[in-house]
């Protein structure tokens, strides 16, 4: 069983660094809707000439965040809880801590993670879904349309779990994984990591912010919007 755990913690930790360079350029992305429509539709489609290249979509977005649900669900069910478990096989003594702030970040680590199980699908399915198959243009106007009707407080809910739960799961999870592989001798190597991956995991919520705030209206003068759904030109 330990060893079977170590597999799929690494399996789930690869597919994790590959959704989080996903995840820093989309939000990125997103936080460019501060500049307006024309700022963040330039950008996204500079980004997608790379992300929705059918190779990388299928391959290198797709397939990981399939693989990081099923091992992540696999995990939650095969893991107790903090207080209740012995370091995993071949964590290095002193890595993982019991009690106090650890054991928080543990149980954050797994909310957060439930979370983004639950509400990345849908997600996926109201932006790219409408994208491929519903001929909707899921751009500026689209995500500003869903903050100015009746629904907006919930998606705005939605969309806020979905950047804390994102920026909190990919940074401490990246560090703690590494702390438990002894990546980080020491207590001043250790802070120090920690102090990089909180960077992180800063950054990607304040991309978040920007983000809300400005297809809010709040940081960028919300221009009048049309009702959804909106189609492609084509269309």
């Amino acid at each position: 069983m330990p060893e079977r755990l170590d597999r799929i913690r690494q399996c789930h930790f690869i597919s994790g660094l590959l959704i989080a360079l996903f995840t820093a350029a989309h939000l990125l992305n997103l936080a460019a809707a501060v500049s307006g429509p024309a700022g963040f539709d330039n950008l996204r489609t500079l980004l997608r000439v790379g992300y929705h290249h059918p190779l990388y979509e299928t391959l290198l977005l797709a397939a990981p965040i399939l693989i990081n649900l099923v091992t992540g669900l696999s995990m939650l069910r095969m893991r107790p809880m903090p207080h209740d478990a012995a370091a995993p096989r071949g964590v290095v003594a002193g890595a993982r801590h019991s009690g106090g702030f650890s054991d928080l970040r543990r149980r954050l680590h797994r909310l957060s993670g439930i979370g983004l199980a639950a509400l990345l699908p849908p997600h996926i399915l109201a932006t790219r879904g409408l994208d491929l198959f519903g001929n909707v243009d899921t751009g500026f106007y689209f995500v500003a349309g869903t903050l100015a009707g009746l629904a907006a407080p919930v998606f705005l809910a939605s969309y806020a779990l979905l950047v804390l739960a994102a920026a909190f799961h990919l940074s401490n999870g990246m560090f703690t994984y590494l702390d438990e592989a002894g990546s980080f001798p020491g207590p001043v190597s250790r802070r120090g990591a920690a102090a990089v991956f909180l960077l992180v995991g800063t950054s990607l919520a304040l991309c978040g912010a920007i983000a809300l705030l400005s297809f809010g209206g709040v940081l960028y003068p919300r221009p009048t919007v049309e009702p959804l759904p909106l189609t492609h030109p084509s269309g």
